[in-house]
C-alpha cells in the first residue's frame, strides 16, 4: 500500500479552545480486538491493535487534544459530510497530545487500518506536544481516487498552510475548515474544473458579445433617427467594434502557500 507522506513541525504556543469535542474511545481485549472484518489480526500486529484507540468510526473527528468546542466540532463536520457525499471519499482528522512513543506516520496508520473507516481516504493527524506535528496521508490502493486526486505537491501546499493558519491565529477550526475547503477545490478542479471553466468562459464571452452588438445597434438607430429628424442627410463612415472572442480570458487565482517545511514561533 503506498502514502504520500508530508510532515511538517510547528513550534508555537498550544491553548486549547474548548474541552466539548468528541473524545470516545472503547476497549479493546485480546477477545475483543474491535478490528475491521479484513484486518488478519498476527502475533506481529496484536501489539499494535491493542495499543491503537478504538473508536465509533462515524463519528470522523477525535478531539483527543481538545482544540475544539462542541460547536466548533459540529460545524466541522457537517462540512466534512458534505465533502464526503460529493467526493465518495473518508476523511478523518485526529488531535492527540500523546501517540504512544510513535510518530505521527505510525499513529496515522495504525489509527486508519484498526479502525473501520472506508479503505479510500484521506487522514488528517494534529499531534500537539512539545511542538505541533501535522501529518495527511492517503489511505487505500495506490490506483484509488485518494491518491488520483491528491499528489504530493497538493499535501505539501496543504500542510503549509494548516501550519501557517494555525501560527498566524492560533485557530484550530480555522485551520481544519481551510484543510477540507483545500481539499473539495483540488477536488472540483480536477473532475469539475475544465468543464464549469469552459462553460465560464463561454457565457461570458457570449454576454459581451450580445451587449456590445445592443450598444452598437441603439447608437446606429439613434444616429438614424437623429439625422432624419434634422432632414439631413450625410454620408458617414459608422465603425462597429468587433470584439475578437479569442481575446476574452478569465484568469482563476490560486494561493500557493510554498515556504519552508519547519514553521517555528517562540513561545
Amino acid at each position: 500500500m503506498k502514502r504520500y507522506i508530508f510532515i511538517i513541525i510547528v513550534s508555537i504556543l498550544c491553548i486549547p479552545l474548548g474541552v466539548f469535542a468528541s473524545d470516545n474511545t472503547y476497549m479493546r481485549t485480546k477477545d475483543n480486538l474491535l478490528v475491521p472484518s479484513d484486518v488478519e489480526v498476527t502475533e506481529a500486529n496484536l501489539s499494535e491493535i491493542l495499543t491503537t484507540p478504538a473508536v465509533n468510526a462515524t463519528e470522523k473527528i477525535y478531539d483527543f487534544a481538545q482544540l475544539l468546542s462542541y460547536k466548533e466540532e459540529q460545524a466541522l463536520l457537517a462540512k466534512l459530510q458534505e465533502y464526503t457525499q460529493k467526493t465518495g471519499l473518508d476523511l478523518v482528522i485526529v488531535t492527540a497530545v500523546a501517540v504512544n512513543d510513535l510518530n505521527s506516520l505510525e499513529y496515522a496508520d495504525r489509527f486508519y487500518k484498526y479502525n473501520d473507516f472506508a479503505n479510500d481516504g484521506i487522514i488528517l493527524v494534529v499531534y500537539v506536544g512539545s511542538d505541533i506535528e501535522v501529518y495527511m496521508a492517503n489511505q487505500g490502493e495506490s490506483n484509488g481516487l485518494a491518491f488520483e486526486t491528491y499528489t504530493n505537491s497538493n499535501i505539501q501546499v496543504m500542510t503549509n498552510r494548516f501550519t501557517l493558519d494555525v501560527s498566524k491565529k492560533n485557530d484550530y477550526y480555522y485551520a481544519m475548515t481551510n484543510y477540507i475547503k483545500s481539499l473539495d477545490r483540488i477536488y472540483s478542479e480536477k473532475y469539475y474544473g475544465v468543464e464549469e471553466e469552459k462553460l465560464s468562459r463561454e457565457t461570458l464571452q457570449w454576454i459581451v458579445v450580445s451587449i456590445a452588438f445592443s450598444v452598437s445597434f441603439i447608437t446606429l438607430a439613434f444616429l438614424l433617427y437623429r439625422n432624419s429628424k434634422n432632414n439631413h442627410i450625410r454620408n458617414k463612415r459608422l465603425f462597429i467594434g468587433k470584439i475578437d472572442k479569442s481575446t476574452l480570458e478569465i484568469k482563476t487565482e490560486v494561493d500557493d502557500f510554498v515556504g519552508s517545511n519547519t514553521v517555528r514561533r517562540k513561545k
